[in-house]
């Protein structure tokens, strides 16, 4: 009898749920404590949640991948099978991150949230470039209002999760791998 192959799918599934559950549960905390509000954009407490966040996702990277070869695989992996794997989770988390980014930016958001973001942009334009003219300010800021919709907010939050276990897949799955011994392959 010839054993069936693993599918990552439930372990990808279980894992991606457990980012997005923590993901939600950080989003509504940053958005009580006003890490939504585009002045705080940069705050100290904004930039603990990104690198917490960051590094969450790597536990929960590490310890999928692990459990995935340990109980699931009988102790091997190969590097591609752990980048799939971390891959599949980003898109799990990402079908949940994106539904909550669409449910915080088109419910929960301030009507004059566009605006504020788009004039602290203005503000950093001129800043960073103080020659810059007033067409071309305006044509930057006529493209990035596009990108500030629900639905396309959800679309970047959804490809920066995959993509962002896509990159830390790639250098974990290095560490976490192990080849068969027995294995022609």
């Amino acid at each position: 009898m010839e054993n069936q192959p693993v599918s990552p799918v439930p372990t990808a599934m279980r894992w991606g749920a457990i980012l997005g559950v923590v993901g939600i549960a950080t989003s509504l905390i940053n958005y009580m404590v006003g890490g939504f509000n585009p002045e705080n954009s940069e705050s100290m407490f904004a930039k603990l949640i990104q690198y917490g966040m960051y590094a969450l996702i790597i536990f929960v990277l590490v310890m999928a991948l692990q459990q995935h070869r340990d109980k699931e695989l009988g102790g091997y992996m190969k590097y591609g099978r752990g980048l799939g794997l971390g891959t599949l989770i980003g898109v799990f988390y990402g079908i949940i991150s994106a539904l909550t980014a669409f449910i915080i930016f088109q419910f929960l958001m301030p009507a004059d949230f566009v605006d504020k973001a788009m004039s602290i942009a203005r503000d950093k334009m001129l800043e960073r470039n103080s020659e810059m003219s007033e067409d071309q300010i305006e044509m930057s800021l006529s493209m990035a209002r596009k990108f500030m919709s629900p639905p396309m907010m959800s679309l970047i939050v959804f490809v920066g999760s995959v993509f962002i276990c896509f990159l830390f897949s790639l250098l974990i799955s290095a560490f976490v791998k192990k080849n068969d011994p027995n294995s022609f392959e």
